[in-house]
């Protein structure tokens, strides 16, 4: 065998063996990424304005589903791929939203149009809170669509689940909070998992993460990052 031939017959092997090894961590990246439904990137580009309807909180308090709302509205408004409002409950808004149990995001033409004239927005981001446990063993479960008003049409989805006792959620976790916790001794994952305003934080983040921006767009990062300001309230809570 001369030395090209055998060149190319280990850059072969080698490739194979990348390939069942998830060379490059590739494949690993892939299974600890929340999937999402997403259509077209370039359709949420277009979106001129988006309201973020309060969670429905099936499965949890009306703490819970408002501090994950509220985080998944400024983790949203900081990825920069539309504008976004948010319609908390109780408010005065100038329409109720409800979302039938088991149904998805499904509207008749007429709640569109109705929708889309008293909130002045092209498409509206509906979802709920379907599972919800706490420490320990503290985990989450979301369902929450961006749905199109001109049409109905579904333009981005995330069905998921997150669990602390889970291991590749428990890694992303404690990348999230990492730089919050600088070089406090506390673990963020501990009291994480105990306060579920940390966990809507780091749930919020990862749901605005598998919106694709715009080329050329950055985050908008405010002075106090969302995993800081978590952190440093939760720190208040169980200190005093």
């Amino acid at each position: 065998m001369t030395t090209r031939a055998a060149i190319r017959t280990w850059l072969a092997f080698g490739a194979v063996a990348c390939a069942l090894a998830g060379c490059g961590g590739q494949e690993q990246a892939a299974i600890e990424t929340v999937p999402a439904y997403l259509p077209s990137a370039e359709a949420l580009w277009r979106l001129k304005r988006v309201v973020l309807v309060e969670l429905d909180r099936r499965d949890a308090s009306p703490q819970v589903a408002r501090d994950l709302s509220e985080s998944v509205f400024l983790a949203v408004q900081n990825r920069r791929v539309f504008p976004v409002d948010l319609m908390a409950s109780g408010s005065a808004a100038p329409i109720e939203v409800t979302m039938p149990v088991g149904q998805g995001p499904r509207f008749t033409l007429e709640q569109l149009g109705e929708m889309r004239s008293a909130l002045k927005c092209d498409a509206v981001l509906v979802g709920a809170i379907t599972g919800f446990g706490s420490y320990p063993g503290a985990w989450m479960a979301v369902q929450l669509w961006l749905v199109d008003l001109r049409n109905g049409r579904l333009m981005w989805g995330v069905d998921h689940a997150w669990r602390t006792t889970d291991e590749a959620t428990s890694k992303r976790m404690r990348r999230y909070f990492a730089s919050a916790a600088g070089e406090d001794e506390s673990d963020p994952l501990r009291l994480a998992e105990m306060s579920p305003r940390m966990f809507s934080s780091f749930v919020a983040a990862e749901l605005a993460q598998t919106l694709p921006q715009p080329p050329g767009v950055v985050s908008s990062e405010p002075r106090q990052s969302p995993a800081a300001k978590a952190l440093a309230e939760t720190k208040k809570i169980f200190t005093n």
